[in-house]
Parts: C-alpha cells; structure tokens; sequence
C-alpha cells in the first residue's frame, strides 16, 4: 500500500468511525429523550406547521431564520408517508446532515488551505501551506468531532443552515 492508499484508508476509516458515532448518539438521544426537548418544543411544531403547507403561520418565540424548516417540508412534500415530520425524523435528518459535516467543513478548509507571505519588494511571492492537502478530511473530522457539535444531533440547532451557502 502506498502512501495515497494509506491515506485514503485512514481517512475512510476515520470518516466511518465519526459517522458511526453520530448515529449511536442520535440513537441514544431518541431512546433517553424521545418528546421534544428544550428548544425542540417550538422548533418541531414549527417544522410541522410548514409541513401541513401553512407557510404563513409563524411563532413568534422563535429566534432562528425560517430556512431551518424548508428542508424538512421538501422532504414530507416529496415523500408523505417516508417522512413524517415527527420528532424522531426531524432529529434523523439533522444527524445525516451531522454525518456529512466533515465533507462541509473539509470543502471550506480546502479555501483556506493556502495563504500568502506578505509581499515584499524584490522577493518573488511564496504561498505557504496551512493544512497539507491530504491532512483536510482528517482535520475536517477533527473539528467536527469537537463536542458542541453532537449537540447539532439535537433538531432545535439549525445545522442545515449551514449547508445553504456552500
């Protein structure tokens, strides 16, 4: 095996372990918590309304961008009977969008992979590098194992917002 191969393994492992994990955690919330928690309480009820097509019903004690809901109507619109809009689906989905986090966060480490030495008169530009290129994903799962972001398993954490804007 050479060191390409090697590197891919480990980071397929490594991928595999970290979504593995996710979804044992997800598990282990549905089966301890499995009424709306917390936020959840109004974040769920609203992710239903939408669901039933009520676009224009919204409460008020709800602090987060209205996007957060969108994917779980597309989702109940495309497939009524697959997706429900229950709690345990609304948590489900979130920990897909949870398993795929590290490619999110791998595409933004690539844009910041690189950065350039300050210019100076009479010195040819040089780009010095951050995060070598095959280091990414793992760096990428690294951060995404930091332990706030189990918390995104959680519906009431908006984590599909941040698939919109990459």
């Amino acid at each position: 095996m050479d060191a390409k191969q090697a590197q891919l393994f480990t980071s397929s492992a490594a991928f595999s372990a970290y979504a593995a994990s996710v979804l044992l955690v997800s598990d282990q919330i549905k089966t301890r918590v499995p009424d709306p928690y917390m936020d959840e309480i109004f974040h769920v009820e609203q992710a239903k309304t939408y669901c039933a097509g009520q676009w224009t019903t919204w409460n008020n004690l709800i602090t987060t961008p209205p996007g957060l809901y969108i994917v779980p109507s597309l989702l109940h619109q495309a497939s009524p009977k697959w997706f429900l809009c229950s709690t345990n689906h609304l948590r489900w989905m979130n920990a897909a969008l949870l398993c795929a986090f590290p490619l999110l966060i791998s595409r933004i480490l690539s844009h910041f992979r690189t950065t350039p030495y300050p210019p100076r008169p009479g010195v040819k530009p040089r780009v010095r590098f951050l995060i070598p290129e095959d280091e990414i994903i793992l760096e990428a799962i690294i951060i995404s194992c930091f332990p706030i972001a189990y918390f995104l398993a959680f519906y009431f954490t908006p984590i599909s917002a941040l698939y919109l804007p990459s």
